[in-house]
């Protein structure tokens, strides 16, 4: 409000502004006119200017009224946008800490929860970035979780919330809303270590060459064709009270097998064909043939457990990507059974 009456007031100013000039400039003219007239007998060109000049003066006076005003709406504008966003908010420490404790108790996690700083984010609408950590005796050691919380300064429903606090209220999971508690579940679960170590083994025996792996890790996908059954060891072991609210312990090769989880991985593929061109992603059905030829003739089957696999494909020859493919991979008994691309082909920069 106090604004808009700024901004209003400033108009007004401008057009008293104008209406004062344009009647000294009058009362000036007149004057002129008169002593011409005197002096000259009547100068009508000198008039003709003079009407000019008014003219002039008045156009003037308006586009200087008009610009002001532009300007102070757009001040006011941004100014406004920031005080929504509340991008320059400040907000005590301990009220961050308050609301970050808040939001791991109400889903029941009951170890100690640290804010170990809090930098103001410009970058994005969320307030604040705070680096937490979440702690937690399990099997006589305590365990500590690192987090990235985004907290809210914007003058909506959103204010003195985290994003925690938003996934819960839009009904997202408890792996979904703790991502980094969930997948610490993960690495502190029996089988963890040695199932990534056989996937890796899976590559031994392949030409570099010809089929190098660049990345290995654990995937909990939202959209697994069997994630029901994740969620569901999930709630027993939290009525169990097992440790993290039910994230811990996960029995790999058993979530693996009912492809509940997946093993994300990033291989790239320096292959050429009979003429030497590089096969293509996702183009025709023949390319992905041959890339899953490629992958049975040149990975250890036999070593790779039955899993769901997200593979990320980039296809090219010294060093340099012509192509990149997500494909999902279905491997049971030792044999790829599913092979299909997920993605429309896109060019790598």
């Amino acid at each position: 409000m106090i604004i808009i009456f700024l901004i209003l007031l400033l108009l007004v100013i401008s057009i008293l502004i104008s209406i004062s000039l344009i009647l000294f400039t009058r009362h000036k003219s007149r004057s002129q006119h008169s002593l011409v007239a005197q002096n000259n007998g009547g100068n009508q060109e000198l008039a003709k200017n003079n009407k000019h000049k008014i003219g002039f003066g008045v156009l003037g006076c308006f586009l200087s009224g008009v610009v002001i005003v532009c300007f102070m709406a757009l001040v006011s504008m941004f100014l406004n946008f920031i005080d929504i966003w509340g991008i320059f908010v400040r907000v005590p420490k301990y009220e961050m800490v308050q609301a970050v404790q808040r939001s791991y108790k109400q889903s029941g996690f009951e170890g100690t929860v640290r804010v170990l700083d809090a930098n103001k984010n410009y970058t994005s609408f969320a307030g604040y970035l705070i680096r937490a950590e979440y702690s937690e005796e399990i099997e006589g050691q305590t365990v500590k979780i690192g987090d990235r919380i985004e907290y809210y300064t914007s003058r909506d429903e959103k204010n003195g919330k985290t994003d925690i606090d938003l996934q819960l209220e839009k009904g997202d999971a408890i792996y979904q809303a703790f991502p980094s508690i969930a997948y610490r579940g993960l690495e502190l679960s029996p089988g963890y270590s040695e199932t990534l170590e056989t996937v890796k083994d899976s590559f031994t025996k392949a030409d570099k060459k010809k089929l190098y792996l660049e990345s290995l890790d654990f995937m909990i996908d939202k959209d697994a064709p069997n994630i029901d059954a994740y969620e569901a060891l999930i709630k027993k072991n939290r009525a169990e009270g097992q440790p993290l609210q039910g994230l811990y312990p996960i029995p790999i090769s058993d979530m693996l097998e009912k492809e509940a989880l997946a093993i994300e991985m990033k291989v790239i593929l320096n292959v050429e064909q009979d003429d030497g061109s590089i096969i293509s992603i996702g183009q025709d059905q023949k390319n992905d043939d041959k890339i899953k030829q490629i992958l049975q003739e040149q990975l250890d089957l036999t070593k790779l457990p039955n899993a769901r696999y997200l593979m990320a494909i980039s296809v090219g020859k010294h060093s340099k990507y012509f192509g990149f493919g997500k494909y999902e991979v279905i491997v049971q008994n030792h044999q790829i059974v599913r092979f299909s691309i997920q993605n429309e082909q896109y060019k790598l920069e």
